[in-house]
Formats: C-alpha cells, structure tokens, sequence
C-alpha cells in the first residue's frame, strides 16, 4: 500500500519541540532529532493540518532500538513469549557442597556409593596397618617382604598341607640311598637328617627292646633255643594252625519222654530220663558233662492218634539263663498208629557244662489233636 505525503518536514531541538505550538496554514511534520534532543520527548512527530494544533505521536525510528523495560503491555498477551518463557526449566534452589544434581532432579549425597565405589574401604593405604586383610589378601612391609623371601625359596604364598602333599606325589620316584635327606620338625624348626642318620637311630632303638639273635631266616640256628612259652598270640584252633581236616571229638545226648496227650499251645520239657514230660522247664533240667557245639539233633516218636497239619517247634531251653535256641519244627499228621522222624542238622547251638537245660516242646493249637505221644531224641555234641 502506498501512502503519499504532501507536507514539511521539520526536524526540531528539544527546545524548539517544546515551545512550538503555533497552528501552521501549511501542512508540517515535526520531528525531534535522536542527535538534538535525548529527552522523554525523543524519537516523537507533530502533525499539523493547517487547522488544529499538534498532535504529538511516538514512534520507532527505522533500524532502531528501545531499552529494556520501555516496552509496556501485558506479558501473558504475548502468547508466543509466554510458551518459550514455560518451556525452559524452572530456576534451582542450591544445595550444599557435600551434594549432587542427579538425573531425576533432586540433590543426593555426594559418598563412594554415588560414583560405584561402595565396596571401597575408606583407610590411609600408605600405612599397612590401616588395612584390612582378608583370606586371600595379605599386606606386609617391605622389611617383612624380604623376610618370606629370604626364608621361602621359591615358595608361591599358597603352600597348605594338602598342596605340599601334592608337590611331594608329584615329585620323581627315586632309589633309597644312604645321602638322601628326610626333613624333620625339631622344636617347631625344620631340619634335615640323611637316611643314614635314620637307620642308625632306629637300630639304637630297637635294641632296647629285642635281643640280637644269630643266624638269618634261611638259616635259623638260634630258633632251636626258643621257648615255646615266649610265642605268643598263638592260634586257639585248629583252623588258626591252617588244618582243615581234622575231626572233632563229639558226643550224643539222648532224650525221652513216655506216653502223653499233648493239648493245645503248651510247652512240654523232657530230658533223657524216660518218664512223662513237665510243663516245668526245672523239673525236667540236665546238664552237659562238656561244654561245645550242639550241631545235629533227630527226633523220633510215634502216635496212636493222627494230628492235623499244624507247626510243632522243637528247642533246646537253658533253664539256668531262661533262654530258648530254636532246633526246628514239625507236624503231627504222619499217620495213626505210626511213628516217624525229623532230622536237624547244620545246628551251631553252644552249651556249656555249668548251665542247667531242658528239651522243650510248644504245641500249636490243633483242628485234630494228636495222642499217645512216646518219643526219643539224640543230639551230637562237638567239642
């Protein structure tokens, strides 16, 4: 759009500017100068019509500026100021020295665990005493250092019982010889002595406690002047001598008993007297004339009444200790009017010559009883 002007142009001072109020027949412009005039009117125009007087009217002058703070207004009207103003972050309030600004926007200690150091012990590590060792972790002086050095060869730090066993397994077989050295603890101190040293201190020893005897193990010549009474921890049995083939010396017992009609679930005790049997263990007590291994017994007897098929235990009692050794079972269902045997054998039941003992039957109870029981028994006695 263009805007035609058809008047004067009147550059005046401020002072000119200010008594100037005259009502021109012309038209004018008036304009205080930035150059003459540096006051609250600068930078302002007149307009005058030939008529009226002034109208004063600011203005911005092309390529200028203003000072801050001289633009007036509402800010929150400048909406496009305000947005930029509301973006930007909001002003910090200070923390201590002893802080940080973290990542979220709060303030945290500033410590060893801040900056992944938490493990790290806070200590003077110029001084070794400061320090804290662990199991796999010593510190020593330099004058220490020098000690291990001087006294360690080429130990490696980590000897234990267990490694130094390995280093000596894994060492190279070798041939006894009289200069081999062997280590030995004296008063908690290491030293060394030679396999001769060994064998001379041993025989002085042993000396002490056996007498030098002429003659070698291919030769014995001295064995002639032994004592049998100075062996000891000699063999007890034949077996311990290595005979194998020899036969023990044995012995039978006998056992009777006359007519009975055994009931149901009783025990019935005989012994080799032929007589009825007791329900009294004592009233029928023996002895054995020797002591050893009962290792076979047989049972013969007979009935006039046949049995049903239930168990019947034969035993051996000691009445004296009140104990029963099981010799084995039976029935009753062989027969009427018939007698039959049992045979036990591969027995190891010990006795002795002291003790009291009974022979002992216990009945079941029956669906048929039996009767008219007479039996004998014989028993072989190892000793």
């Amino acid at each position: 759009m263009d805007i035609n002007i058809d008047s004067q142009i009147v550059v005046q001072t401020a002072a000119q500017w200010a008594a100037d109020t005259d009502v021109y027949s012309e038209k004018r412009i008036l304009v205080t100068s930035d150059v003459y005039y540096t006051g609250t009117d600068q930078r302002k125009f007149k307009l005058a019509n030939g008529v009226d007087t002034w109208a004063n009217l600011d203005y911005m002058p092309l390529g200028g500026s203003t000072t801050w703070g001289g633009i007036t207004g509402t800010l929150s009207d400048q909406t496009d100021l305000q947005n930029a103003l509301n973006a930007k972050e909001n002003s910090i309030t200070a923390g201590t020295t002893a802080q940080y600004w973290r990542g979220d926007k709060t303030f945290q200690t500033l410590d060893k665990t801040a900056v992944g150091l938490a493990n790290v012990v806070n200590a003077d590590t110029t001084t070794t005493a400061n320090i804290t060792d662990t199991t796999n972790k010593r510190f020593v002086t330099d004058a220490e250092l020098t000690v291990i050095q001087n006294t360690s060869g080429t130990n490696t730090g980590n000897e234990t019982v267990n490694t130094i066993g390995s280093l000596v397994n894994g060492a190279t077989a070798a041939t006894p010889n009289d200069t081999d050295l062997i280590p030995v603890i004296d008063s908690s101190v290491t030293k060394k002595i030679t396999l001769t040293n060994l064998k001379a201190f041993f025989k002085t020893y042993l000396d002490t406690l056996y007498v030098s005897l002429a003659g070698s193990y291919a030769n014995p010549s001295w064995i002639t002047s032994l004592a049998w009474s100075k062996i000891t921890g000699t063999p007890t049995t034949l077996s311990g001598y290595g005979i194998t083939d020899a036969a023990l010396k044995n012995y039978s017992y006998t056992g009777q008993f006359l007519a009975v009609n055994p009931a149901d679930a009783t025990n019935y005790h005989f012994n080799g007297n032929s007589i009825a049997p007791s329900s009294t263990d004592s009233a029928r007590a023996f002895k054995f004339a020797k002591a050893g291994t009962i290792d076979r017994v047989y049972l013969a007897y007979q009935q006039t009444t046949n049995g049903s098929n239930e168990t019947i235990t034969l035993y051996l009692r000691n009445v004296t200790a009140g104990t029963d050794a099981s010799v084995g079972t039976f029935t009753s269902d062989f027969g009427a009017s018939t007698g039959s045997g049992f045979n036990f054998e591969g027995l190891s039941l010990s006795v002795n010559s002291t003790d009291f003992y009974t022979w002992k039957i216990t009945t079941p109870t029956w669906s048929t009883n039996p009767a008219a029981w007479i039996g004998n028994l014989i028993s072989r006695l190892l000793y």
